[in-house]
């Protein structure tokens, strides 16, 4: 489903090799390029999750005088994003496009250790030597090992892997409190919905989810 892609990302990825010979540094290139790319779509979904935040107030206020009548919610709830000129779907909507191009970079890095590993390169590249010849190391880590198999080849080999998931934990925790900050600047924190709270909740768990997700993926994926 996502093999165009892919493809087009493998000929990406061949090419910066070729000016960075290391799959590691060209992987981190990759991902850099993909995040550009991916910017004003990443742009558009934060404004558009920010002017949420703006008219929360407006929204409880509504939801106080609207709540035993909830067509009559519904109705002010759409007059007042036609208002303020607010899409509750368009912070949804970049991360709906955006999805493909991660699954297609997963599926890219992950077919380096199938049985075709240059299936998504381009012919004769010096990547797919690079890449039959195991030459995927990095950082003390081979990229198309995950933490979980490195472990089972013991605790030394497997330090670099755990620090990687590791630091995947802490960054997210990192992100998510200056996230924070942001908001109590603004004045969007204070919310003490059940939703709310529940999405607080959620959100202090999220790294540490993703933690375990990243300690059974490729060292090249996370």
């Amino acid at each position: 489903m996502f093999d165009p892609i892919s493809s087009f990302l493998g000929g990406l990825l061949a090419i910066i090799y070729q000016v960075v010979p290391n799959v590691g540094l060209a992987i981190i290139a990759l991902t850099v390029l993909v995040n550009i790319a991916l910017f004003p779509l990443t742009l558009k979904q934060t404004r558009s999750m920010k002017a949420m935040q703006e008219i929360q107030p407006l929204v409880k206020d509504l939801q106080k005088q609207h709540k035993d009548d909830r067509q009559k919610l519904n109705e002010e709830m759409v007059a007042l994003y036609k208002e303020k000129g607010v899409n509750p779907a368009a912070g949804c909507l970049p991360m709906i496009v955006q999805l493909p191009i991660w699954f297609a970079l997963f599926s890219l890095l992950r077919s380096f250790r199938g049985d075709d590993p240059t299936r998504f390169l381009t012919a004769d590249s010096s990547l797919g030597d690079a890449i039959v010849a195991g030459d995927t190391r990095f950082l003390g880590m081979d990229l198309v090992v995950s933490p979980n198999e490195a472990v089972q080849d013991g605790i030394t080999t497997a330090i670099p892997y755990l620090l990687l998931v590791v630091f995947i934990i802490v960054t997210g925790y990192y992100q998510q409190a200056q996230l924070t900050k942001r908001r109590e600047k603004d004045g969007s924190a204070a919310n003490d919905t059940p939703q709310a709270k529940q999405m607080q909740t959620f959100t202090k768990v999220l790294p540490v989810v993703f933690g375990f997700i990243s300690y059974s993926l490729l060292a090249g994926v996370d």
